[in-house]
């Protein structure tokens, strides 16, 4: 197998892992020597360990297609890191096995709970994260974007503000409708992911993953929308 992927990579076969590329153990902080004598359930975080365990025998039985989901892990210093990880089916040996490839979104992660905890300023907030973040009115339109979308997208903050996300979909890439309605979801309170297809200035098109949650911006309710560039997972899903 190449090991070109910016990918973490990890397969899983009969519980056990049988291959991991230097991504994947550079994010768990372990020595190879360290990590060989690790179990993979034992860097799971202790209040995810089922949840896994449960998703991945699923998988592999064929009770369940190709999940996306977020867990945690324990670094070699006992510190915890969010994945987001696409679990999918693979042939290793021609044996069924598990593959997974992961991101780490403890950034984002940490991002949200602010937010939703309201703990740090709106200011302090856009300026402490690259991710894009986008705050919408309950009609959708863009209130206010941080730099991150400015220089996802290449245009200006102004041009922004006052828009849709119409103005930043790739034509006929996304189902608008699906998305209007996972907004009106996020608005009655229930945390919305799905992946979008955006177009850049430039024309490029390019793929991202979209959270929206509730929250209060200047007293009132509106969506908040954090944004990642995906474009490397759908490279390595395509390899």
């Amino acid at each position: 197998m190449e090991n070109s992927s910016k990918k973490k990579e990890l397969i899983m076969q009969r519980g056990e892992r049988v291959y991991y590329n230097p991504r994947w153990l550079a994010i768990t902080e372990y020595s190879t020597e360290e990590y060989e004598e690790k179990q993979f359930l034992s860097l799971v975080h202790p209040d995810d360990n089922d949840f896994m365990t449960k998703t991945y025998q699923s998988l592999l039985s064929g009770e369940a297609n190709e999940p996306v989901l977020d867990f945690r892990i324990l670094t070699r210093k006992g510190e915890t890191k969010w994945l987001n990880v696409k679990i999918s089916r693979i042939q290793w040996n021609d044996q069924p096995a598990g593959m997974l490839l992961a991101e780490d979104i403890t950034k984002q992660r940490a991002v949200e709970t602010k937010i939703q905890d309201s703990q740090i300023s709106y200011e302090n907030l856009f300026n402490s994260v690259t991710e894009a973040i986008y705050i919408q009115d309950p009609e959708g339109r863009f209130l206010d974007v941080n730099q991150g979308a400015v220089e996802m997208y290449g245009h200006p903050k102004e041009y922004l503000i006052g828009k849709t996300p119409e103005v930043i979909s790739a034509p006929g890439m996304n189902d608008l409708d699906a998305v209007a309605k996972a907004f009106i979801k996020a608005f009655e309170g229930e945390p919305q992911q799905f992946e979008f297809w955006g177009i850049r200035r430039s024309g490029e098109i390019f793929p991202k993953d979209v959270r929206l949650f509730k929250g209060i911006y200047f007293g009132k309710e509106v969506i908040y929308a954090l944004a990642q560039d995906i474009t490397e997972r759908k490279q390595a899903e395509n390899a």
